[in-house]
């Protein structure tokens, strides 16, 4: 049983790199026969385009070009479909694995054989919030013992996300704004645990440019998840 890592990418060249090393640092130490499958939408950032020409010096990564179009679940569908392991691990670029998390992953998914989908808790590190941003963005702020001194959102309102799924027809991303996967026969939730979880790691200057290129480019429905 192999695992496609499928990283989506646009000119954010240090935050793939991070992600980039984490999971090829995997691959190597365990000489497994796992792939990395970027999903592209056309960088031409100088630094990314450095780091993808690196990346691709490992006979395990490819790169997969495709543009985004304002349509994430089609991004990720087609993605999905360069992908020939087993099992998908869908990451965004600003994203990476708790360590725990990926040295069981293998295990997990052979000792459950029939779940196609795993929603998986994502551990969401916002450095320098003010409260002005919580209030108005309407997050809820915590804490972590795990990670001391970072202010973390939304965890307790159950950040789950659609991120590991068998890599079958049926099973596919819908949805142009906060996409997840739909069509798997049998799916299940990872314990809300930081060790299980994804790591959402950003600056609040870069959550707002996001904020609001989310407002700028999709409808007031769909940045809802409704769309």
């Amino acid at each position: 049983m192999d695992i496609s890592f499928l990283i989506t990418s646009h000119n954010e060249g240090d935050e793939l790199k991070k992600v980039l090393d984490q999971i090829s640092s995997f691959i190597v130490k365990n000489q497994t026969n796992d792939e990395i499958v970027v999903l592209d939408d056309y960088s031409d950032n100088p630094k990314t385009l450095e780091i993808l020409n690196e990346a691709v010096k490992h006979p395990f990564v490819t790169i997969f070009h495709n543009r985004l179009n304002k349509d994430f679940g089609s991004h990720k569908t087609a993605g999905s479909r360069a992908c020939k392991k087993d099992y998908i691990v869908q990451l965004d670029a600003d994203e990476t694995l708790a360590a725990p998390l990926l040295e069981n992953l293998r295990d997990i998914l052979e000792a459950n054989p029939s779940v196609e989908l795993y929603r998986v808790p994502r551990v969401n590190l916002l450095r320098g919030l003010t409260p002005l941003d919580a209030v108005k963005w309407g997050w809820n702020v915590s804490t972590l013992p795990e990670y001391p001194g970072i202010q973390v959102i939304n965890w307790h309102n159950g950040d789950y996300q659609s991120r590991i799924y068998r890599n079958v027809e049926s099973v596919k991303w819908n949805k142009k704004l906060h996409e997840t996967v739909v069509g798997a026969a049998v799916s299940t939730d990872l314990p809300k645990e930081a060790d299980y979880a994804i790591i959402h790691d950003k600056t609040i200057e870069r959550q707002r440019a996001q904020n609001e290129f989310y407002n700028k480019n999709w409808s007031q429905e769909a940045n809802m998840g409704r769309g």
